[in-house]
């Protein structure tokens, strides 16, 4: 088995992991929405399908290709798999934990935490040893030059995740920082499991919410799917990942489209303040103020209504 890029395997018979068919495409194993994956092979994770691929040898397809139409860790495992079936079945765990971390921001071992920061490092312009000219190709592009470059390395950046400690180091400082605010109370969080909602609060801080708190700290503690960070003066609700895709291990409540929330917010700010959600349809679409430092609404009035409104929609 090879990996073949995306646009030339619609030409090649092939299996498709993570991502979307094409022409060429024999057999689907992704997690996908709308996914054509055999019922009998579906998971939460691609990466899981693919091991579920392995163990059922009334699936197999006779062809000796595999691609995916982009770039993430839960693909990359699952292609890397496909390829060395053997080694895979060795570290199936710790491969499945990194695509855990990739995509839904879970974690079990913390070495595979950080082989998937390293990764993600890869497409940091800061961080990445590839050439910045590299990183400004078309997004098709780029994900076949990280294919050919990080499938023959995987195994050896798992094996030497230590040495790979400037790869992952600053993701990894923010998940220890936002994990001891939790053990020590600065940072606090509540569930509301009826509206499948946790509620974080924390202070203020001068810097975005992105890098106050690592999301995987969140997650690691809390099954909800709709989680609301809460500030003093800056708030965000956002809907994860596992809402996107077709998850399997358990029955998770429907989104819900925060459009209107964002609306009466606005109506609530400043001039300059906006409240916008992002399409209910992407990855893990968030409601963010912008256009404004802080919001003026205040932080019981925002949660009040953010609860009310989700109880209106759930």
């Amino acid at each position: 088995m090879q990996y073949v890029p995306y646009e030339k395997s619609r030409e090649v018979p092939h299996i498709l992991v993570d991502g979307a068919d094409n022409a060429g495409t024999k057999l689907v194993l992704s997690h996908w929405k709308d996914n054509l994956t055999p019922a009998d092979l579906k998971d939460d994770l691609s990466a899981q399908i693919v091991f579920n691929y392995l163990d059922q040898p009334d699936f197999h397809v006779n062809v000796d290709a595999v691609t995916n139409d982009h770039f993430d860790a839960d693909g990359l495992v699952g292609i890397w798999t496909l390829i060395h079936p053997e080694d895979a079945q060795e570290m199936r765990d710790f491969l499945i934990d990194i695509a855990s971390v990739g995509d839904f921001n879970v974690y079990k071992n913390r070495d595979a935490a950080r082989v998937s920061f390293a990764l993600d490092a890869w497409m940091n312009p800061h961080l990445s040893p590839l050439k910045k000219s590299v990183l400004q190709l078309s997004y098709p592009e780029l994900t076949v030059v990280l294919h050919e470059e990080l499938l023959p390395r995987l195994a050896k950046i798992i094996e030497k995740v230590d040495f790979q400690e400037k790869f992952w180091h600053q993701q990894d400082a923010l998940l220890e920082a936002s994990e001891d605010g939790f053990k020590n109370k600065k940072f606090k969080l509540n569930e509301l499991p009826e509206l499948d909602l946790a509620i974080v609060t924390m202070p203020d801080s001068n810097v975005p919410i992105a890098e106050s708190i690592h999301r995987m700290a969140i997650h690691n503690l809390t099954d909800c799917m709709r989680i609301l960070i809460m500030q003093e003066t800056h708030f965000e609700l956002y809907l994860r990942y596992e809402t996107w895709v077709d998850f399997k291990s358990r029955k998770l409540m429907p989104r819900v489209d925060l459009t209107e929330l964002a609306a009466n917010l606005t109506k609530q700010e400043s001039m300059d303040g906006r409240w916008s959600f992002d399409d209910i349809n992407s990855f893990a679409p968030a409601l963010r103020l912008t256009g404004d430092t802080q919001s003026k609404i205040p932080f019981e009035s925002f949660r009040s209504q953010a609860i009310e409104f989700l109880s209106q929609k759930t």
